[in-house]
């Protein structure tokens, strides 16, 4: 009767912290699963010294210049320093859908 006892504990224990889990990955990639405009991930080739707002008059419109700038942002691994030139020689930008 104890050991039954301590394994449905176990076993209630072990779901709550898979469910736990599941819900903080889920929530860490959100815009992964909810972010219904952007397509794919593309590379692209800069030069030194590129301005983020170059790219955007570029790549996307006004209207999706925060969710391309974030993203930017986001998959490059750039900082709020890096915001207005940026020193690498090629990046990974999102694929927006326009409507």
């Amino acid at each position: 009767m104890y050991k039954k006892t301590v394994l449905n504990i176990a076993y209630i224990i072990t779901v709550i912290i898979v469910f736990f889990l599941v819900f903080i990955a889920i929530y860490t990639n959100f815009d992964k699963f909810c972010s219904k405009k952007i397509i794919k991930y593309t590379q692209i080739s800069i030069e030194d010294g590129t301005k983020i707002d170059d790219l955007v008059s570029k790549y996307t419109t006004e209207e999706d210049k925060e969710d391309f700038i974030r993203q930017i942002k986001k998959v490059n691994k750039l900082n709020d320093n890096d915001a207005e030139y940026i020193a690498k020689k090629s990046l990974i930008i999102p694929v927006i859908k326009s409507q």
